[in-house]
Order: structure tokens, then sequence, then C-alpha cells
């Protein structure tokens, strides 16, 4: 086989594991890497702004009024 294929059939292994490992719990993310790029930011609670994870005040109102963005599993 060439590059190309095994290439896809590691991606798709690797979804499938996800999958498997959530059980058939939905998650809003299909993979660890996109779940992390959504939820690791902080939302001001003032200006509903995202903010870099790091972040201790607010880029656009200068609150220091943050929150974690919540993480709840898919459903209904």
């Amino acid at each position: 086989m060439n590059n190309i294929a095994l290439l896809f059939i590691f991606i798709e292994l690797k979804q499938l594991s996800v999958i498997i490992e959530n059980r058939g719990e939905q998650t809003m993310a299909r993979f660890p890497e996109a779940e992390a790029r959504l939820f690791r930011v902080k939302i001001c609670m003032d200006c509903k702004a995202r903010n870099a994870l790091r972040a201790t005040r607010c880029r656009k109102c200068n609150s220091k009024n943050l929150r974690m963005k919540a993480r709840h599993k898919g459903g209904r």
C-alpha cells in the first residue's frame, strides 16, 4: 500500500478508537485535538468574549471576571 492509503487507514482507526473509548456517549467534538481547541478557553462573565486559557483579564472589557468554558458531554 502507498503512504496515503496507510495514512487514511490510521486516521479512521484513530477515530474509531475515540468512539469506542467514549462507550457510546456523545461528545461535542469528534477528536481530542478538536475538543481541546474548543474547550481550552476562558469566557468573560461580563461581555461573553472568548479569551486565552492563560488570560487573567478580558481582552475586550479588561474585567477579571473570567470562567473556564463549560465542558459538558453532548446529549439532548
